[in-house]
């Protein structure tokens, strides 16, 4: 089950943030703020013992870009930017139905891939089900340095459910279709019909790698931790990457970086503390656009009569207008955690 009570999304989502800070917004979705939903219900069945099917609703965010820490917002960051890699969220809602498989050829690799519903909501069963599909795979490289743990996970992800073409979003607008036009390229629902460009295909890809630095659990136990995920005690490192091009996914390149430990000192066994720099860029695509439609770089035309009607044209860098340009900055934030 997933529910979240308190304000609405208006109000949580942070002012200047491509994506919600605070990792429980994503559940069980950033607009049901007032709801309880079942939000998994999944069959894995191991056919060999190496191969094994996944079957059912699942959370992807819990899935999808894992490290050997800085997943779980009970044990590390709150912050979203940490725990996960926001390029997913061009792909996927907080949930998906999806029918994957997991082999795993030796102790040191572990080959995940399958098809991903995108249309699949907390709200919702099956919805135009995989009337649209992701294709996912992911490569988990595990391995020891010094006796150490570490982990390598190269991720691609390929959709054909329609984006928004950030390049050239829009069609004709009339003057009062600008506002709900900007809100739309900016994630705010929109109210009314909108004569929407679209890119058929996108693509991302994430990379991770994660490495423990020190462990003061005893190396009996090591294995079995990881197995079941539970926190290893000591300090570790781990770093993302992401890319998806700019014409079709908001935050186009996305890194971050952080150290992180826990369970330290034996009386205080479940404290945890970190520090961490990200860094989102925002895609220049949506940038140019936003400047055509908000500071007249577009021409306005008489429509026989009716009202006027704006057309994108490619961006004018006359003295005027460059004047009136402004930028949407890249999210750079950096966090610590006690």
């Amino acid at each position: 089950m997933g529910s979240r009570f308190g304000d609405s999304a208006k109000n949580t989502f942070t002012v200047g943030s491509s994506v919600p800070q605070n990792t429980g917004l994503a559940f069980p979705g950033p607009f049901f703020d007032r709801d309880v939903y079942p939000t998994e219900y999944f069959l894995v069945q191991a056919l060999t013992p190496q191969f094994s099917l996944l079957l059912g609703k699942l959370t992807i965010v819990n899935i999808a870009d894992q490290t050997l820490f800085g997943d779980s917002a009970k044990y590390y960051f709150a912050n979203l930017n940490f725990n996960k890699n926001p390029i997913a969220l061009t792909f996927y809602n907080t949930h998906t139905i999806a029918a994957a498989g997991v082999w795993t050829p030796t102790k040191w690799l572990t080959i995940a891939g399958g098809v991903f519903d995108p249309n699949t909501q907390a709200s919702n069963f099956v919805a135009h089900a995989f009337d649209k599909v992701n294709l996912y795979t992911a490569w988990i490289f595990s391995y020891t340095v010094g006796g150490l743990p570490g982990q390598f996970q190269p991720q691609y992800n390929w959709t054909n459910k329609p984006k928004i073409d950030l390049e050239s979003p829009f069609g004709s607008l009339s003057l009062a279709q600008i506002p709900s036009a900007i809100g739309l390229l900016l994630r705010s629902p929109s109210s009314g019909k909108l004569p929407i460009n679209h890119k058929s295909t996108t693509w991302g890809t994430i990379e991770n790698i994660s490495q423990y630095l020190y462990v003061s659990d005893d190396q009996a136990t090591i294995a079995e931790k990881l197995k079941s995920g539970q926190p290893l005690n000591g300090v570790g490192i781990f770093a993302r990457f992401g890319y998806s091009p700019p014409e079709a996914s908001t935050v186009t390149v996305h890194g971050s970086v952080a150290l992180f430990a826990h369970g330290l000192w034996e009386a205080r066994k479940y404290d945890s503390f970190g520090v961490g720099y990200y860094y989102n860029a925002i895609s220049n695509d949506l940038k140019n656009s936003i400047k055509r439609l908000t500071f007249n770089t577009a021409s306005v035309n008489r429509r026989n009569g009716n009202g006027n009607f704006l057309r994108f044209r490619p961006h004018s860098c006359d003295p005027v207008h460059s004047k009136l340009s402004t930028h949407l900055g890249s999210d750079c934030r950096s966090g610590v955690q006690t």
